[in-house]
């Protein structure tokens, strides 16, 4: 394994890839001297200058560079048959989605995308009370921050809504039919997905909230059914159902990945199943009036 981009996130996969059974981590790739001597102290591994030095040398690579640079960093790697978890969002631009997906395909590798929130225990409880794919429901998220202070190069869209956007469709297994937008402002939008079944699903982000909020709620014709992402509760009717929380998100996420990479299948959080996420992202803001 290798990890490139030693950011915030980067810095968490090198920590949980020590936790993945059977893995190890060989090699980092960094700007940043200072980050990339620290990480070779506590963990042994070694340094290459780029992306590309790692091809013949590992066997997959965590990607956490930015996203604008997704496509450009992966795009090699895949094309040399070297497995991929790319970060979320899967690229910034339909041409660089595409780039990846073709690149996935003429090297034979496995490429996966960091859409955490399928890994995270509540999730799992969920799933295991839910029919699947999910019949017409309604569907409620909100993901909120308060202010943070520091630069953010992706919109509020493409960065927290993404996550339930990534959630929704997996557990409906369809596109919308109909988006629908609306901003509150520079940072709150309010979308609005429509199915086919008649179901339907609004989700709100807002990097300027009060206070932090994690919320997914499903009511269908009989149930309730309530997840929080931050406390990783699960409930179903009003009553707190079991979850099992004795391994993080990261480590099931990545532990995923590298089973999938070993059996060489198509891993569950797809290269195909990120575009259709970004391409609802894109929907958004076409109904946002945002410029393409």
């Amino acid at each position: 394994m290798a990890v490139i981009g030693l950011g915030p996130m980067g810095q968490n996969h090198v920590r949980a890839w020590q936790r993945v059974p059977g893995a190890l981590l060989t090699a980092v790739v960094d700007t940043h001297a200072e980050r990339v001597a620290t990480v070779m102290r506590e963990t042994g591994c070694t340094s290459v200058a780029t992306s590309d030095d790692l091809i013949g040398i590992v066997d997959a690579v965590s990607i956490a560079t930015p996203a604008d640079t997704h496509d450009q960093v992966a795009a090699p790697l895949l094309r040399a048959g070297v497995h991929c978890l790319i970060e979320k969002p899967l690229a910034t631009t339909p041409d660089g989605c595409a780039a990846i997906a073709a690149a996935a395909e003429a090297g034979g590798a496995v490429a996966q995308v960091g859409h955490i929130e399928r890994f995270n225990p509540a999730i799992a409880a969920l799933q295991a009370r839910l029919n699947a794919p999910l019949a017409a429901c309604k569907i409620t998220a909100r993901r909120l921050n308060p202010a943070s202070g520091r630069a953010i190069a992706l919109d509020v869209v493409s960065d927290l809504m993404s996550h339930d956007i990534d959630i929704v469709l997996a557990l409906k297994k369809a596109v919308p039919v109909t988006v629908s937008a609306e901003r509150h402002g520079p940072e709150s939008v309010t979308a609005c997905l429509s199915f086919a079944d008649g179901g339907s699903a609004t989700l709100t982000a807002d990097r300027d909230a009060q206070a932090r909020v994690r919320d997914f709620v499903i009511e269908t014709s009989v149930h309730r059914f309530s997840v929080d992402f931050a406390a990783r509760t699960m409930s179903a009717d009003d009553t707190m159902q079991v979850v099992d929380h004795s391994r993080d998100a990261l480590t099931l996420q990545l532990t995923s990945f590298a089973e999938a990479c070993r059996a060489h299948r198509t891993p569950d959080a797809s290269v195909a199943a990120a575009r259709d996420v970004m391409n609802v992202v894109w929907r958004i803001h076409k109904a946002l009036g945002d410029a393409a």
